[in-house]
């Protein structure tokens, strides 16, 4: 639709363009996450927190990795409609995969080990980490660093392939 361009010609770097667009993911996350932690804290799903600290760490860092995926996805694609089709079909993959539509511990053993390839995975499991299984920061670790190295991953990927120009 020409929005790329016209940011390319505005009297900015293409990292801020890029940062933007990052964080405008990063939020969405947020918002998502806080709706549906709200939501859930109601009455009746009465979903337990162990810990707010680790909650919002958590919060934080699901957003960084998902953040970091989008970036990567939009910056291996070349159009809107091919990172629209792309997003969605590795998405309900990697949300099957990554407990989804089954839970991890209901899965085959060698499908719970592939399931680690999942942001969904690690993020169900920083989750399940600051409500009912009461972890440790110690034990939140794992998670929360895979989560981060998918951002980072993402954000590195989705910026050195990025195309600039318009075809």
């Amino acid at each position: 639709r020409g929005t790329l361009l016209r940011l390319r010609t505005a009297p900015i770097r293409r990292r801020q363009i890029l940062l933007g667009k990052a964080l405008a993911a990063f939020s969405a996350c947020m918002l998502v996450q806080c709706m549906l932690l709200a939501l859930g804290t109601l009455p009746y799903f009465s979903i337990w927190i162990s810990s707010v600290p680790l909650m919002i760490l958590t919060t934080l860092t699901t957003s960084l990795g998902f953040a970091g995926l989008m970036m990567m996805l939009a910056g291996l694609t070349r159009t809107e409609g091919g990172a629209q089709g792309l997003g969605r079909a590795l998405v309900l993959v990697l949300a099957m995969i990554g407990g989804g539509t089954i839970p991890i511990f209901l899965m085959p053993g060698w499908l719970q080990t592939f399931s680690s390839i999942s942001p969904f995975s690690w993020a169900v499991r920083a989750i399940d980490g600051y409500t009912w299984r009461a972890f440790s920061l110690e034990e939140m670790a794992l998670p929360l660093s895979v989560l981060a190295a998918f951002g980072i991953i993402g954000f590195i990927v989705g910026t050195v392939s990025m195309r600039w120009q318009e075809e």
